[in-house]
């Protein structure tokens, strides 16, 4: 019964299921019903042969396996050297915070990967 919608500059053009998704388009917002609050995003991603591309630049790439986490539960996550990366393009005070609280807790492989596509981004974050 949910709702899924692609936002374009100009609002919300509904999504169905079944329908292609728009190859110029990364995300989906949805809710589960029309007078509910928006509830989930959903960011879409270019994965081939195993190989997350990194959609603002495809010459950055991730394995899928070191791209997607799991909890003990089974449930899948972004990456946090992925997730971070993402961030690094328009630093808020939030993502400042997220950076300070997250980098000391990466492995060294995910440090040095996030270092090399996006170098810099590691350094002193001082919004704690």
């Amino acid at each position: 019964g949910w709702e899924f919608f692609v936002p374009s500059p100009g609002g919300f053009a509904p999504w169905r299921r079944g329908e292609a998704f728009p190859a110029d388009e990364n995300q989906l917002w949805s809710r589960p019903s029309p007078d509910a609050m928006w509830s989930l995003e959903v960011l879409v991603e270019d994965i081939g042969d195993g190989v997350l591309r990194y959609r603002r630049d495809p010459s950055i790439s991730l394995p899928i396996e070191e791209a997607i986490g799991w909890t003990d539960d089974g449930i899948p996550y972004v990456a946090p050297q992925l997730q971070l990366l993402y961030k690094a393009k328009a630093m808020r005070a939030r993502d400042e915070v997220d950076f300070a609280a997250t980098v000391p807790l990466l492995s060294d492989f995910q440090r040095q990967w996030l270092e090399t596509v996006a170098p810099g981004v590691t350094g002193p974050h001082e919004h704690i």
